[in-house]
């Protein structure tokens, strides 16, 4: 009878204590603490019988075992029917975002981590802003193409019609200034605001830098926008 007695308590204070920490633990964490204590706690009972009951008691409980394992797959099954626990997001960083999907809601957002937009939500930008960004993402970091893509298709399933407008304005303002003269390298420097000779490099950071402050998405000139990309191309050999 005290040996009972004992059992009893020691499986009280445990479950109160268990109680108390299930209220603030991470369920990840929980659910690998629950299938430690059970595998723990079906050893302690296994042991317990064979001390008390004997050879009988445990032939009994591993007749049992059959059962407890079909159990067990059942339980999985109807968990995993309920869908993923409450709570968890995935994230995909590039060098332009860091993207956050709630499992729970649906609702994709990010924030700008690098350009002309750091430090911005896209839920808080225009939809010309997020067409800016987009290029600026095509011309310095591919990686975060996809991702803008996938925001955009999103939230604005039409915003491939705005930016073909766009590119088709562009060019056709590149087709008029071909049909004349072409740019030459001096005036693509000058343009760009560089000295003869310079790398790859300075072109593509002058071309970004001055992209950023005069895009049409931001008040400025579609002449002007249409020409700086044009010394870039002409400089690079696009």
């Amino acid at each position: 009878m005290i040996a009972y007695f004992l059992f009893g308590i020691l499986l009280l204070v445990g479950l109160v204590l268990l109680s108390r920490w299930f209220i603030s633990a991470d369920p990840k964490v929980m659910a690998r603490v629950v299938k430690t204590t059970l595998l723990t706690l079906a050893v302690l009972v296994i042991l317990f019988l064979a001390v008390t009951r004997g050879a009988a008691a445990l032939g009994g409980l591993i007749a049992l075992l059959p059962f407890v394992m079909r159990w067990h797959g059942l339980w999985r099954r109807l968990k995993n029917m309920g869908g993923p626990s409450p709570g968890q997001t995935s994230e995909v960083v590039t060098d332009y975002l860091h993207m956050k999907l709630d499992h729970d809601s649906g609702e994709l957002d990010g924030m700008v981590s690098k350009g002309g937009f750091e430090g911005r939500r896209l839920n808080e930008m225009s939809i010309k802003e997020l067409l800016t960004l987009f290029e600026e993402c095509r011309e310095f970091d591919g990686k975060s193409v996809p991702v803008l893509e996938a925001y955009l298709e999103r939230y604005y399933p039409d915003w491939r019609e705005g930016e073909a407008f766009e590119e088709g304005e562009a060019g056709s303002n590149r087709s008029s200034r071909k049909s004349g003269s072409a740019m030459t390298r001096q005036e693509a420097y000058e343009i760009l605001g560089l000295e003869e000779g310079a790398g790859e490099e300075a072109v593509r950071e002058a071309h970004h830098r001055l992209m950023v402050r005069i895009h049409p998405d931001q008040g400025g000139s579609n002449w002007l926008a249409a020409r700086i990309n044009e010394a870039r191309d002409t400089l690079l050999g696009l």
